[in-house]
């Protein structure tokens, strides 16, 4: 009968932690929606307002230091925006015939100067890079 209490009562454990779990799970799963909604749609305003300016001054003919210093800090400050950044300019090189490993250093030493911010140290990065390192050299 004793066990059976125990066996009844681990049980009713294990199911609230697994409940617990799955609620905290979807709860941050929500609030990481709704901030990664306001995230971007805040990167798209900025983006935007940027490229406007940054045009509008280059057919007037004037400096874009202001601006590039601005996309400089708003790259250091976020590493997500760099990943972002990283991402498109891989793909880029990538459209334009380079290999994937060629295209991941050059984009890396790409932010690196523009903003000094060090890609290739990011997991994602090393990731990648070893499986396209991998796949290169069994093709």
């Amino acid at each position: 009968m004793q066990s059976n209490v125990a066996l009844y009562i681990a049980a009713v454990i294990v199911s609230t932690i697994v409940l617990c779990t799955l609620f905290s799970m979807y709860r941050r799963r929500r609030n990481l929606k709704e901030y990664n909604s306001v995230f971007q749609e805040q990167h798209d305003v900025e983006d935007t307002v940027i490229a406007e300016i940054v045009d509008q001054r280059v057919q007037d003919g004037k400096s874009v230091s202001k601006e590039m210093a601005i996309i400089r800090r708003m790259i250091s400050k976020d590493s997500e925006y760099a990943w972002s950044w990283y991402c498109n300019l891989v793909m880029s090189f990538v459209d334009e015939g380079c290999d994937r490993l060629t295209a991941m250093r050059g984009a890396s030493r790409f932010l690196n100067i523009l903003a000094c911010v060090d890609v290739s140290k990011d997991p994602r990065y090393i990731e990648e890079y070893a499986r396209w390192e991998k796949e290169t050299k069994t093709s």
